[in-house]
């Protein structure tokens, strides 16, 4: 045999196994090309094996596949390997909640905004009526507008007698001078179910300071005489917020609709004042008076 024979024969013996080589490169193709049959339905039981156990992903199934599959049989390293990453995977996937989480709660702490003298009220469900009302969030006053406060706005105002402590709620105010108040500051009356919301929030308080009637609790059930006492007097209910059972009426912007008085508009008043009974300090009770009405024992307080 000439060498071009030889050259010839080799070249086409190492083509040949090149071809087989890239042709069967995957381990299971090149595995059944190479070993005797009765060990190739073995090395593929292994190599299926491995594959359902290690890379399914579901908790659920790889327990499953943990109980009919034989740990002994695969090598230690690599079901280490494969515990460590399923440990990391979860680890990643915990962290990833939380930084999720505190990134919501940056955004709701952003969006809620600091009012001098208010406190947000995050919007819930209340129960009025034995019925349940939701009702959005909003901000409202702690204290009731207070003398000093609405002299400000209207410098013609005179306090009955008596009534002339600036830190006193401010009384003997029409629904329309409060709605105007509100106004000119930015803000509004709140509707009876906001009342309602801050005063015991979706549970069923009979007091705004709870079930039980505790006169130490607020100006309540005093001689009329006596009238109401300065703001901030009184421990405030669980929302923060001072005297809303008793001192005095709070003026709401609810109207009541069930008059036949026509061109009369009637709106609701909660909380009580220092003279009425404990009946009608509960968070249930109402004052229905008409718009333009005053009275020395009615004040409110604003919402935005």
């Amino acid at each position: 045999m000439g060498k071009e024979e030889i050259f010839l024969f080799v070249f086409c013996l190492i083509t040949g196994l090149l071809i087989i080589f890239f042709r069967y490169k995957d381990e299971s193709k090149l595995l059944k090309f190479i070993t005797p049959n009765n060990e190739e339905s073995q090395i593929k039981k292994e190599t299926k094996k491995i594959q359902d156990d290690y890379f399914i992903e579901s908790d659920i199934i790889k327990k499953a596949k943990v109980e009919e599959f034989d740990y002994k049989e695969i090598p230690e390293e690599l079901l280490e390997k494969k515990l460590k990453k399923s440990e990391e995977r979860k680890e990643i996937q915990v962290k990833k909640e939380i930084e999720s989480s505190m990134i919501k709660k940056e955004e709701t702490e952003k969006n809620i905004k600091v009012y001098k003298d208010m406190v947000f009220v995050k919007g819930d469900e209340i129960i009025k009526d034995g019925k349940k009302y939701f009702v959005d969030s909003f901000y409202i006053d702690k204290y009731e507008v207070t003398v000093r406060d609405y002299k400000k706005f209207n410098k013609n105002y005179v306090p009955p007698d008596g009534f002339d402590n600036d830190l006193l709620p401010v009384v003997n105010i029409s629904y329309y001078e409060a709605e105007q108040y509100a106004k000119s500051i930015g803000k509004r009356l709140p509707t009876e179910n906001e009342w309602i919301l801050v005063a015991r929030g979706n549970s069923n308080l009979i007091y705004p300071f709870g079930n039980i009637f505790d006169k130490s609790k607020g100006r309540l059930e005093c001689q009329w005489e006596e009238g109401p006492d300065v703001i901030g007097q009184y421990p405030p209910n669980i929302n923060g917020i001072y005297d809303l059972s008793g001192n005095v009426w709070e003026w709401t912007s609810s109207r009541y609709e069930k008059t036949f008085e026509v061109n009369k508009e009637y709106f609701i008043l909660k909380g009580g004042s220092w003279y009425y009974s404990k009946e009608n300090c509960k968070v249930e009770s109402r004052r229905i008076e008409q718009g333009n009405f005053t009275a020395i024992d009615i004040g409110f307080r604003c919402v935005r």
